[in-house]
C-alpha cells in the first residue's frame, strides 16, 4: 500500500499507536509536552528539537533490542521523529505565532511578505533598505 501524503502517514501512525497501548501513548504525550516546554524555555531551534526527537526514537529502539524490552520497542513505535508529527500527536498542528525575517546587517525585522518580490514571474528576495 502506497501512502500519498503526510496526513495519511500520520493516520497510520495514530492507528498503530492505538493498537499498542494507551499507557505508552500517555508516556510519549508527557515526554513531548516536557520537550516542547524545554524548547520554549531555552529557545532551542526547531532543527535541534527535531534532532532530539529522532534521537529519542532511535534510543528507545536500540535499548529495546539491547535490553530485550518490548515496552521500549513500543515506545519507539509511538515516538514521533519530526516536529510536524510531534505537533500533530499533541493536537497542535499549527503555529500560533508570527515569524519574522531579521536582517543580519541592521537587525531590522521584516514580515515574510515584505521579503519577496516577483521579477519576470519568479519569486526573488528583496534587499534590506539598510544595504546600499
Amino acid at each position: 500500500m502506497l501512502i500519498d501524503s503526510e496526513e495519511e502517514m500520520e493516520e497510520n501512525d495514530i492507528s498503530k499507536a492505538v493498537e499498542i497501548n494507551s499507557s505508552h501513548v500517555k508516556v510519549i504525550h508527557l515526554l513531548l509536552l516536557f520537550l516542547f516546554m524545554w524548547q520554549s524555555l531555552y529557545q532551542i531551534s526547531n532543527a535541534a528539537f527535531t534532532l532530539l526527537l529522532t534521537f529519542f526514537k532511535q534510543f528507545f529502539s536500540l535499548m529495546s533490542v539491547y535490553l530485550g524490552l518490548s515496552t521500549l520497542h513500543q515506545l519507539s513505535e509511538v515516538m514521533p521523529s519530526t516536529l510536524y508529527r510531534a505537533k500533530n500527536f499533541l493536537g497542535h498542528p499549527e503555529d500560533n505565532f508570527k515569524t519574522y525575517v531579521v536582517c543580519p546587517s541592521c537587525h531590522k525585522l521584516y514580515s515574510f511578505s515584505e521579503c519577496c518580490k516577483y521579477e519576470n514571474r519568479k519569486k526573488v528576495s528583496k534587499t534590506c533598505t539598510f544595504v546600499q
